[in-house]
């Protein structure tokens, strides 16, 4: 591992412990946390889904799109102030995410 990726690896789970220890993160939430992942995500949802079936209950889903939330970056920074994240730290945050891009290929 490179120092970038340590450091960054730091960073995330000091920010992750913090939101966790000051309960401004949602137990729903499944990314950057310990042993939990996309897959626990929708192992989560589909045992819920079938649940729900199971006892005879209806189930309606409804899938959104996020391909815009990479273009509401700025909007973090008051977000991350509001639970107590600012100064330097803030500041390389949004330096590291700007000019981000992602892709998906299938």
């Amino acid at each position: 591992m490179s120092n970038v990726q340590v450091f960054e690896t730091l960073v995330r789970d000091s920010l992750v412990m913090h939101l966790e220890v000051k309960s401004l993160i949602c137990e729903s939430q499944h990314g950057y946390r310990e042993g939990r992942s996309c897959l626990t995500n929708l192992l989560t949802f589909l045992d819920k889904v079938t649940g729900c079936i199971d006892f005879g209950n209806n189930v309606d889903v409804v899938f959104l799109d996020f391909v815009k939330a990479f273009n509401k970056v700025s909007l973090l920074a008051a977000k991350f102030q509001s639970h107590g994240i600012e100064g330097r730290l803030l500041s390389w945050i949004m330096v590291w995410l700007r000019d981000r891009t992602q892709r998906v290929i299938i």
